[in-house]
């Protein structure tokens, strides 16, 4: 909240001070000079007062306001702001805001090479865009006193004295100040009481006065000095980012002038989406901006391309923008042998595409739309006609025929013509070689692979562990050589175990109680005393076996006995 109470607060200073600073500006050049009643003496009097006063923003000056118009383009509004308060009436110059003659109300205008203009005449740029009053003649020269101009070039607009050549493009006009115009002046030399070294010519019937120029008192006035200097500037070095200045070696005089911007360097092109930027060199110091460059009102697009029947389109390279129009086309046909169009001339796309249209009883005739007539354009079917050794097409329309050729086949025995498709009788090489699998076997045809009917196989005696079971003819393995399964024979043993016969991999032997030998190797179980000495590690299951059967034929006489007695008698 405080922040906004203070910005206000500033805003309010800031509009309230705007126009006491316009009106302190102004008042600094208040007219001060003394009318005289001499108008022509009078109105440079009046003049000299405003020397120094710039304008504000926008064009403001105090002439503008003066004039009803507060921000205009001003010169022709200062010479009547100085006819004004010097007195001078309407008649003798007309109230006025542009820079011609005949706007103040002036008809008789001269060029110097016919006289020179005298203190107080106006001058005019043959352009007619700018004006202001004679102060004096010197040499080749006249120095104005002139209102929105610059000072020696610099940047501000204001009243100055400038100095100019009299024979450049001007025209000058005297008004009829005081009625002088009308009789012959008889001049007396006078001395300016301001500026001792200026002198003048006064009318002595009707005070009309003429400056005539300086005397070697000129160095005593530097406003005079400045005036006259042709000044001698040095380079000129950037000031700011708007100005450079230079002083003059002369008098003193600094020159502040804007940047002349030139040398644009694009930095990057603007398009229809984007904004540029380009670099600017000022070609007086060489100071460098770099500011935008505005987007194109226009697309950048590349080629028309064929879309359809009815339009093409182009694209923008820049933004994808597409423009779409009907095609552009040509009044004459284009045609080949089959069809003809019309070509558009911007996208040369065909448009129309159709067949040609010919009288159905000649092949020779002429396309009755395009007029395209080949000779002999014949309409070929496109199914073969054939015989045994030849092929060809026939045209639809008449007895021509086109593309008559010997069949042809991909081998010797091929049954069938590669182009037309016609079946021949042929007769295979087969070969004596079987070729087999496990359904069968057959032969095949030396020139085409083609293969035989395939025969069923013809068994051979069974597999055994000596050989496999093959077909007879064909040698196709039916069955392979069987396993070898071990018997007791196979084996080694002793007391202790049986192996393999040829290895070393002993295993121990596996009882038969009831038959008393190795269920493996068939070994008898060895004896001591007459008794079979059976291992522990049998007997010991047997009796713990029969420990078991015998308890519980213990316990089922038991639960038998229980349930009896629970029995009611």
């Amino acid at each position: 909240m405080r922040r906004i109470v203070t910005f206000m607060l500033c805003a309010i200073l800031v509009l309230t001070c705007l126009p006491l600073t316009v009106m302190q500006a102004d008042a600094a050049y208040e007219n001060t000079y003394k009318n005289t009643g001499d108008q022509r003496a009078d109105i440079i009097g009046v003049a000299l007062t405003q020397v120094g006063y710039m304008e504000g923003s926008n064009n403001y000056t105090k002439y503008g306001v003066w004039f009803g118009h507060s921000n205009m383009a001003w010169c022709g509004a200062f010479v009547s702001w100085c006819a004004n308060q010097a007195g001078i009436p309407s008649s003798v110059l007309k109230k006025n805001g542009f820079a011609s003659a005949s706007s103040f109300g002036l008809t008789n205008t001269f060029k110097a090479t016919s006289r020179l203009p005298q203190s107080g005449d106006l001058f005019f740029k043959d352009n007619g865009n700018h004006t202001g009053l004679v102060y004096y003649v010197s040499g080749d020269y006249f120095y104005t006193l002139e209102g929105n101009t610059w000072e020696n070039d610099s940047s501000k607009q204001g009243v100055y004295i400038r100095k100019r050549r009299l024979y450049d493009a001007y025209y000058f006009a005297s008004p009829n100040y005081n009625g002088a115009n009308s009789h012959s002046h008889t001049y007396e030399t006078k001395v300016e009481s301001a500026h001792p070294h200026k002198e003048y010519q006064l009318c002595t019937s009707c005070n009309a006065k003429s400056y005539t120029g300086n005397t070697s008192k000129v160095a005593d006035c530097k406003e005079c000095i400045m005036a006259s200097c042709s000044h001698s500037y040095g380079s000129y070095a950037k000031y700011n980012a708007t100005y450079h200045k230079a002083t003059c070696t002369h008098c003193g005089y600094v020159s502040q002038v804007k940047h002349s911007w030139g040398s644009d360097k694009v930095i990057k092109d603007a398009t229809c989406k984007t904004v540029g930027t380009k670099q600017q060199t000022c070609s007086v110091c060489g100071e460098t901006r770099t500011v935008d460059i505005p987007k194109n009102s226009t697309h950048t697009y590349g080629e028309w391309m064929y879309k359809d029947g009815d339009s093409h389109c182009r694209t923008c390279t820049s933004c994808g923008h597409v423009e779409e129009k009907k095609h552009t086309v040509s009044k004459t046909y284009s045609a080949d042998a089959s069809s003809h169009w019309r070509t558009c001339s911007d996208c040369m796309g065909r448009v129309g595409v159709e067949s040609h249209k010919r009288g159905s009883d000649s092949c020779d005739a002429a396309c009755k739309t395009c007029s395209y007539k080949e000779s002999a354009v014949h309409e070929y079917a496109q199914q073969w006609q054939y015989d045994e050794t030849h092929h060809w097409r026939t045209c639809l329309h008449c007895s021509a025929i086109e593309g008559k050729t010997a069949h042809t086949y991909s081998a010797d025995c091929d049954e069938s013509c590669d182009e037309c498709g016609y079946i021949r009788e042929t007769v295979h090489s087969w070969g004596t070689e079987l070729q087999s699998d496990k359904t069968g076997h057959w032969t095949e045809c030396d020139h085409c692979g083609q293969k035989s009917d395939t025969l069923p196989h013809n068994p051979g005696s069974g597999a055994t562990e000596d050989h496999a079971q093959l077909c007879k003819d064909c040698g196709f393995e039916l069955a392979p050589i069987l396993t070898h399964v071990p018997t007791a024979a196979d084996y080694s043993h002793d007391k202790n175990a049986h192996w393999l016969k040829g290895t070393n991999e002993a295993q121990a032997h596996h009882w038969d109680v009831e038959s008393g030998k190795c269920t493996v190797c068939g070994m008898n179980a060895p004896t001591v005393q007459g008794t079979v000495e059976i291992p522990w590690m049998i007997v010991l299951p047997a009796v713990a076996g029969a420990c078991i059967l015998s308890a519980l034929l213990i316990a089922l006489s038991l639960i038998h006995k229980r349930k009896k007695a629970l029995v009611p008698a």
